[in-house]
């Protein structure tokens, strides 16, 4: 299992939901990237706001220790929301699927 981010623990239930309401300002050009791939921006935010946490160091052990229980695919979808994990995973599939077939046909 990978590491999850605190936004996966929290809306998981593994973390405590211990939020503070604030109004960032953000660059216009990030928004519509966040809009135009569906992401949510709260949880964006938050994730970007823990990586740069975690390259700085500046996580303590014990919120480290509640970030080790999350699957990757609980991480995609609270990262990148249901829809878009589903399509994802979707593509995925497909392209295993048919890749499978081709070699099956190449076989015989």
């Amino acid at each position: 299992m990978e590491k999850c981010s605190i936004v996966v623990a929290r809306n998981l239930g593994l973390g405590k939901k211990d939020r503070v309401q604030i109004r960032p300002s953000i660059e216009k050009f990030l928004k519509q990237i966040i809009d135009f791939y569906g992401l949510d921006l709260s949880n964006t935010i938050n994730v970007a706001v823990e990586n740069y946490l975690r390259e700085k160091q500046y996580l303590t052990p014990e919120t480290m220790q509640t970030l080790e229980s999350c699957s990757s695919i609980e991480k995609q979808i609270f990262e990148y929301g249901v829809d878009s994990t589903a399509v994802q995973l979707y593509k995925k599939n497909t392209y295993l699927l048919v890749s499978k077939l081709e070699e099956s046909v190449s076989q015989s």
